[in-house]
């Protein structure tokens, strides 16, 4: 392994809490770390270990989530304008919708 990542072990108290092994996609894109991930997804572990994929590819994963869901977004705003005919009033019940939403989610949250 030490061929193509570095690894360092991080203790507490004498005892192992995490192994960090950094490798590099040199040559390749972000996406090639999906490779990586199914790699590990077919590696077992001992008991209370897991593998976790973090940093540039993380963000490029959060930031693609967040990506499709602002495209969902703008695809029924503009399914709504073309139902109601009219841009100003899908807005207006757009954003109601998300008004409700927010109202029982606060008041749930309150009440919790």
């Amino acid at each position: 392994m030490s061929v193509f990542a570095d690894a360092k072990c991080h203790q507490a108290r004498g005892k192992l809490r995490r192994i960090d092994v950094q490798a590099n996609v040199k040559g390749r894109d972000l996406g090639a770390v999906g490779d990586v991930q199914v790699r590990l997804e077919k590696m077992a572990f001992p008991l209370g270990y897991y593998a976790v994929l973090q940093g540039e590819y993380q963000e490029l994963s959060a930031g693609a989530d967040a990506e499709l869901f602002s495209c969902w977004l703008a695809v029924i705003l503009v399914a709504s304008a073309t139902v109601v005919q009219q841009l100003r009033l899908a807005v207006l019940s757009f954003l109601t919708c998300f008004a409700l939403v927010g109202g029982v989610l606060a008041a749930w949250l309150a009440a919790a």
